[in-house]
C-alpha cells in the first residue's frame, strides 16, 4: 500500500476508535502532524503507534485505572503493569489493524519503560531489582527479597524446616540451596545467607511457593527433600535433632513413607533414613 492510501486509511481508523473526544482529538492532531510533515510511510507507522501508546498512558484516568491496580501492595512486579497496560491500550485501541498482538509483546514495554519509574514513585514505590517495586511504607521483607536479587536459590534446610513446621527455631541465616555452578555474585544480603551447593538436580516436585511473613510468595524445597537434605551427613547437623525431626515428619498426615524412603533413594540417603523407620516402626508395635 503507498504512503497516500495508507494515509488515508489511518485516518479513518482513527476516527472509529474507542475514545473520549478529547483523546480522539489528541491522535487526530498527531495523525495530522505526520501528514503536514509529510513523514508518514511504512517505517513511520510504528512511531505512530508508540505516541498513541504514549498519549494513552498520560492520560489520567488510565493511570488512575493503573494506580488503583497496585495501591496498597507491598511489592509489585512491572511486568504485571505491562500486561494490565496492554489490556487498556487494546481496549481503547483494539479495532486499530496496526496494533497487533506481536506489537503489545514487543513495543509496549518500551512505552511503559518511560513513564514507569514516574508514575510508580508518585503511588509511593521505590525500584528494587528485576523489574520490581517496593512500597515506601512497607516493612522490607527479607525472604522475598533475596528471591528477587537471587532468583535461583530455593530456601532449605533449616529454613525449609521452619517453614514446613518441623521447627520453630528461625535459623541465624537464611538457609539457601543454589545449582555448584551458580555465581552469586551480588553481595547485597551475603552476610543474611548460608548458600549450600549441590550438583543434585532440584526437579521442579522438589520446590513448593510458600509466603512469607508478610505474605508473599517464595520457593522452599518441598517437605521430602527438605528431610533428605537435612538426613545427609554431608550437611552439618546434630544426630539427635537429625532423628528428632524425622520422628516428628512421620508424625504428619501429609508425610507419606513410600514417597519420602523414594525421595531418600534418589538423593541417595536411603540407607540412613530407611534403617530409623524401620526402628520407629517397630517401636510403634512394641
Amino acid at each position: 500500500m503507498d504512503n497516500e492510501k495508507l494515509k488515508h486509511k489511518l485516518l479513518r481508523q482513527l476516527g472509529t476508535l474507542t475514545l473520549s473526544t478529547e483523546e480522539l482529538n489528541q491522535l487526530e492532531a498527531m495523525y495530522r502532524q505526520f501528514v503536514i510533515n509529510d513523514t508518514l510511510n511504512v517505517g513511520s507507522t510504528k512511531s505512530i503507534k508508540k505516541l498513541i501508546l504514549n498519549e494513552l498512558f498520560k492520560n489520567k484516568d488510565i493511570r488512575r485505572v493503573c494506580g488503583d491496580f497496585f495501591q496498597n501492595k507491598d511489592y509489585f512486579n512491572k511486568a504485571d503493569l505491562v500486561q494490565l497496560f496492554s489490556m487498556i491500550a487494546s481496549s481503547k485501541v483494539g479495532k486499530y489493524e496496526l496494533f497487533d498482538s506481536n506489537y503489545y509483546s514487543v513495543e509496549l514495554e518500551s512505552v511503559i519503560e518511560s513513564y514507569s519509574d514516574k508514575l510508580l514513585t508518585e503511588y509511593g514505590f521505590e525500584k528494587v531489582r528485576n523489574g520490581w517495586y517496593k512500597n515506601q511504607d512497607s516493612p522490607e521483607d527479607d525472604e522475598f527479597e533475596i528471591q528477587i536479587y537471587y532468583p535461583n536459590m530455593i530456601f532449605s534446610h533449616e529454613s525449609a524446616l521452619y517453614y514446613h513446621e518441623l521447627t520453630n527455631v528461625i535459623p541465624k541465616k537464611y538457609i539457601t540451596t543454589v545449582p555448584r555452578t551458580y555465581n552469586n555474585s551480588n553481595t547485597r544480603y551475603g552476610k543474611l545467607l548460608k548458600i549450600v551447593r549441590t550438583s543434585k538436580f532440584i526437579s521442579n516436585d522438589d520446590v513448593v511457593i510458600m509466603k512469607t511473613n508478610y505474605q508473599n510468595e517464595i520457593r522452599v524445597t518441598s517437605i521430602y527433600r527438605t528431610i533428605c537434605d537435612v538426613m545427609n551427613p554431608k550437611y552439618k547437623m546434630n544426630a539427635e535433632i537429625r532423628n528428632r525431626l524425622l520422628v516428628e515428619s512421620l508424625k504428619r498426615n501429609d508425610v507419606n513413607i513410600t514417597k519420602l524412603l523414594n525421595k531418600a533413594k534418589e538423593q541417595n540417603v536411603e540407607h540412613i533414613i530407611r534403617p530409623l523407620i524401620e526402628v520407629l516402626a517397630q517401636s510403634m508395635i512394641e
